[in-house]
């Protein structure tokens, strides 16, 4: 026993059959030896097909679950999905015939086609058939330029990138206090460039290293 529905509109009579289909990006290389390479990449978008049929009267048979509404009720739900190109939840429910569930099926997709037709033959009932794409959404990365420093940094969740003002070398013979105040105006950021260099002393500064200034 099976419950489909798309973007919560229950489908009336379930299809024969549904078509998930998945497939990996692999690509075939060939080698200067003429040998061939199969490079595996991860797994591609899953495409799913399937044909479903609109009643056009209230058979015993359709699913009741589902309240009766006429074919322009489904039709219109198929032109919005389409339209509206925003992805929604394809579902299926299964049970066993004791009502005990089996497994589901729950997919974000896109609409990407469907197609009606109405055969003499079926008596006015309408086949409709569909055809989707699962939908991942984009993963990003924000890119961070620092207009008044003289680096760019990118932010990645869970790490940390530092950023100075200034990084200065130094002469050989020059005094910490020295470069301080010439570069600072004052040695009042003494102790805090001193922490920043990961300097205990004044004295374990040696002229010619390259220093970091808030």
């Amino acid at each position: 026993m099976y419950d489909i529905y798309l973007d919560r509109m229950l489908i009336p009579i379930n299809p024969e059959k549904i078509s998930i289909k998945s497939k990996n990006k692999n690509e075939l290389i060939e080698l200067i030896n003429s040998s061939e390479l199969n490079l595996l990449k991860s797994e591609g978008l899953k495409d799913i097909s399937f044909s479903f049929s609109i009643p056009a009267f209230k058979y015993p048979f359709r699913n009741t679950l589902s309240n009766w509404h006429n074919p322009n009720y489904y039709i219109d739900k198929l032109k919005r999905l389409k339209a509206n190109r925003k992805p929604f939840q394809f579902i299926i429910t299964r049970r066993y015939p004791t009502g005990k569930s089996y497994f589901n099926t729950n997919i974000k997709v896109s609409l990407e086609s469907y197609e009606i037709s109405d055969n003499a033959d079926d008596f006015m009932d309408l086949t409709i058939d569909v055809e989707l794409k699962e939908y991942r959404p984009l993963k990003t990365t924000t890119l961070d330029i620092l207009q008044d420093k003289v680096s760019a940094y990118v932010t990645v969740p869970r790490e940390v990138t530092k950023v100075f003002d200034q990084v200065v070398s130094t002469k050989e013979g020059e005094l910490l206090w020295n470069v301080v105040r010439k570069r600072m105006g004052g040695v009042e950021k003494m102790a805090e460039v001193m922490t920043l260099n990961g300097l205990k002393h004044a004295s374990d500064f040696v002229g010619g290293m390259v220093l970091k200034l808030p």
